[in-house]
């Protein structure tokens, strides 16, 4: 084999191996394909009057920023952060406002590159409700006396008493203040009794108010006692 022909054959080698090297390095900057909740991100489920769930059908660090500003992929908006913990399947958001609606997304954590979803989703809180039903009794030990009590409905247990609270209002006839009870009692099961002990000529209200800003949700009409019965007044 001449010398021509032996230059010949290791310039092709060269170009092949070349051409391996390269195809090699194209296929490994292959880019990752993005998580699903990009295009396409999930739905609350379980939705009551203070708490959802939303899934997430992706792993890695992911981030949801929720709030009740529909902007909550602005850094200048009011929006809340929480993470995904470690083997959780999804976000569980817990002393909502009832009958109110909030907006969510997403954010993937690679590295330090932050990929938003480019959904913003929405859900509505369930309402509560709040109602006097028949009036119970305390033993007073040889005697017994009646005592206000409400049901409320749409209320979590998670709830009472540190997100949601019943509270009694009374107001006597002709005067324009009202007084509050502080002497108020969770039987369970939704139940709520006033264990001040009401009397003719006065009149009582029910509400639920949040903890923290003092907001009412819900919220019955006055009542009176009359005769032994609860009759509606207009007070």
């Amino acid at each position: 084999m001449n010398n021509n022909l032996k230059k010949a054959i290791l310039s092709l080698m060269a170009i092949t191996s070349l051409t391996l090297l390269s195809c090699g390095s194209d296929e490994k900057y292959i880019e990752e394909p993005l998580p699903k909740l990009v295009e396409n991100l999930p739905s609350a489920e379980h939705v009551k009057s203070t708490s959802a769930y939303i899934p997430v059908y992706d792993e890695g660090q992911i981030e949801l920023r929720w709030g009740g500003d529909e902007q909550v992929v602005s850094h200048a908006g009011p929006y809340i952060s929480t993470y995904l913990m470690k083997d959780s399947c999804g976000f569980r958001l817990t002393g909502l406002e009832p009958n109110c609606t909030y907006y969510y997304t997403m954010v993937y954590h690679k590295g330090k590159e932050s990929i938003f979803s480019k959904q913003v989703k929405s859900f509505t809180t369930k309402s509560v409700s709040i109602a006097f039903i028949e009036p119970g009794t305390v033993s007073m030990g040889n005697w017994e006396r009646n005592v206000l009590r409400v049901k409320t409905t749409g209320v979590e247990e998670d709830d009472v008493p540190y997100n949601l609270h019943v509270m009694f209002y009374c107001t006597r006839d002709g005067s324009d203040g009202r007084s509050i009870s502080t002497q108020t009692t969770y039987l369970g099961d939704g139940i709520w009794q006033d264990d001040s002990w009401p009397s003719e000529g006065e009149h009582y209200q029910a509400v639920i108010k949040r903890w923290g800003d003092g907001r009412i949700v819900a919220e019955t009409p006055f009542i009176t006692l009359k005769n032994g019965q609860l009759v509606e007044t207009a007070n």
